[in-house]
């Protein structure tokens, strides 16, 4: 498949960095740096989903300023959430059973979040999503019934490759409730990785039109189109 080209909008010059391609501004080495730095200032206060891996990308910049800014906000961003885990520690150790379950709930996202916003790598990393695997497993057996706790396990057996668990965990989501845009394109890309193209389309399929996910909507019409392709 083609790689998607990225076509720039028009926005009005006064819009601010929010409305433009800030990755081509903060990767090129063409624009003045005064003005890339300005850029990275914008990302501090973006979610850190959005911006973990510009970030990380720029702690290799030419530019000295850029990169202490960038680090700055990397470890910022990792000491909030670390001070969040703390609290929710504490508060477990001496917690009722009644509140175990919401507590345990709570560490799997946080610890999840160190993964996905891209702030742990290496052994931390791995240590991590241990961890997060290992409090969402304590609130499902509190509340086997929470079907987003499952799907969360299953975003953290994914990144752990452990694809057979992960599979399961997402199956369990659908049965107790959740549509087929909240799991199917989980399902599908594990389909996709064991190259079991018959059956992300299937999956695919399955999602109903007029998702409120943009991204999405282009990956159903594309396997939708891959489907006709093939019977025809």
């Amino acid at each position: 498949v083609d790689q998607p080209y990225f076509t720039p909008v028009q926005v009005n010059s006064a819009a601010g960095f929010r409305q433009i391609d800030l990755k081509s501004l903060l990767t090129t080495s063409r624009a003045p740096n005064a003005l890339r730095v300005q850029g990275m200032l914008v990302l501090k206060d973006m979610p850190g989903r959005i911006t973990g891996r510009l970030l990380r990308d720029s702690l290799g910049d030419s530019y000295e300023d850029l990169r202490l800014l960038a680090y700055g906000i990397l470890d910022q961003k990792e000491k909030e959430i670390t001070r969040d885990i703390d609290r929710v520690l504490q508060l477990l150790e001496r917690a009722k059973e009644s509140r175990r379950y919401r507590l345990a709930r709570r560490l799997a996202e946080l610890y999840w979040e160190l993964s996905y916003q891209d702030l742990v790598r290496g052994d931390i990393l791995t240590l991590t999503l241990e961890r997060a695997s290992f409090y969402a497993d304590m609130g499902l057996m509190e509340s086997p019934e929470d079907a987003g706790l499952w799907l969360l396990r299953g975003r953290i057996k994914m990144s752990q490759d452990n694809l057979g668990e992960a599979q399961e965990s997402l199956i369990f989501a659908r049965r107790l409730g959740l549509s087929p845009a909240q799991v199917n394109p989980w399902l599908a890309e594990i389909a996709l990785q064991r190259r079991q193209l018959p059956m992300v389309r299937l999956l695919m399929e399955q999602i109903p039109d007029g998702s409120q996910f943009t991204a999405l909507n282009k990956s159903v019409e594309y396997w939708r189109g891959y489907g006709a392709a093939q019977s025809g």
